[in-house]
């Protein structure tokens, strides 16, 4: 069986102490990064969009935890999937048919290196790697199956991560999004699709703090937002002068319109320590109910 067999993979990989071995060129990398970005007032809004480098507490940080949109700024698995599909509609298409795979997970590893390779990005690197692979070799691998591996895989990479929070988080978004809903209304779509979003990772987040329902407006119509226009907006503006100009006075416009919007400060929790052990259980109990839905479907429905 394949789970038999990530299983083994990902204890080979524990054996191999991987993540120790990749601790100097993430530590370079992601150092590369941080200095590329320009040393201004928005530098640590930049640093954590690009490089997944942690807001210092701020009222900035407040506001992101306020609106639900911290994980969002953090490095996301959306800001790889968004390199993926600008790599796959433009450089990659004057690269011949069979290489594509093979560079498309070079340039991911090497942005994934850039971001210290922080739980999310590691989650959706691998399974992105594991699309691949099931695609090549024509596996036939259902999305919660990948997701699934992704994580058995990531724990063998760093071991340590058994005690994520983000790793969990980043499990459940991905299960949240791999939902498919039979909705012709894309704007019904979205909002039905972030309040699911809502109520899986509410379990988690109350861990932290007790997030606000509103939350559930904004990560349904700020969060693209965030990964396809200000992701791009930073990146080119990093490497422009002249764009920094523009690119500060819009994101001095976001920040405004995000504070007449938030619903204010929100309770923040602190488990210590950390049930880790008992998310898992809830992560993998919500990842039962998808596999069982998914087979249900497929027999009965399809």
């Amino acid at each position: 069986m394949a789970i038999i067999s990530i299983c083994i993979l990902s204890f080979l990989l524990s054996a191999l102490n991987l993540h120790e071995l990749l601790a100097l060129p993430i530590q370079h990398a992601h150092t590369t990064c941080l200095n590329i970005v320009p040393k201004d007032f928005w530098m640590s809004f930049d640093q954590a969009l690009l490089c997944g480098e942690k807001i210092p507490n701020s009222s900035l940080k407040n506001l992101l935890i306020e609106t639900s949109l911290y994980h969002i700024v953090v490095v996301s698995s959306a800001h790889l999937l968004f390199l993926k599909s600008t790599l796959e509609h433009t450089g990659l298409r004057f690269i011949p048919r069979f290489l594509r795979p093979a560079v498309l997970s070079i340039l991911l590893t090497g942005y994934g290196l850039m971001t210290s390779l922080e739980a999310p990005i590691l989650r959706a690197l691998v399974a992105e790697m594991l699309s691949l692979g099931a695609n090549r070799f024509k596996l036939n691998w259902k999305p919660h199956q990948i997701i699934l591996f992704s994580v058995i895989i990531c724990l063998g990479i760093h071991p340590k991560l058994i005690q994520s929070l983000s790793l969990q988080l980043s499990m459940m978004t991905a299960m949240g999004l791999s939902i498919e809903f039979q909705i012709e209304n894309s704007s019904k779509k979205v909002f039905l699709q972030a309040f699911v979003l809502y109520l899986l990772l509410f379990p988690l987040l109350a861990l932290i703090f007790t997030p606000h329902p509103v939350g559930i407006f904004f990560n349904a119509f700020l969060a693209p937002f965030i990964s396809n226009i200000l992701l791009p907006f930073s990146i080119i503006s990093t490497f422009h002068e002249w764009f920094r100009l523009f690119y500060i006075q819009f994101l001095d416009l976001f920040l405004i319109t995000l504070r007449s919007l938030s619903p204010g400060s929100v309770s923040k929790i602190v488990s210590d320590p950390y049930p880790y052990h008992l998310t898992w259980v809830y992560c993998l109990f919500c990842w039962s109910v998808l596999s069982a839905s998914f087979t249900i479907k497929k027999r009965y429905f399809e």
